[in-house]
């Protein structure tokens, strides 16, 4: 098991699903963001990743917006 696994286990499943919405909006706003420009510091990109999860109409990101207490891999989600 490698030190992230590790860390991300100990957390408890609302953490993880925090860490994942911010995680993966973070790489997205990162991936579109021009590599001629400096990078903003970290406050300006968190706010940007918290105003972008509440943004989204979806199903991404629901722990972040408030709409899931805990998150479940994909793969695990039961269907109504």
């Amino acid at each position: 098991m490698s030190q992230s696994d590790e860390r991300l286990a100990a957390l408890t499943p609302r953490e993880r699903g925090l860490v994942r919405d911010a995680a993966v909006m973070g790489y997205l706003l990162g991936r579109r963001h021009p590599s001629d420009e400096p990078h903003p510091l970290d406050e300006p990109v968190m706010r940007a990743v918290v105003y972008a999860a509440l943004r989204e109409d979806g199903a991404y990101y629901a722990v972040l917006r408030g709409a899931a207490h805990h998150y479940t891999e994909p793969a695990t989600e039961e269907t109504p």
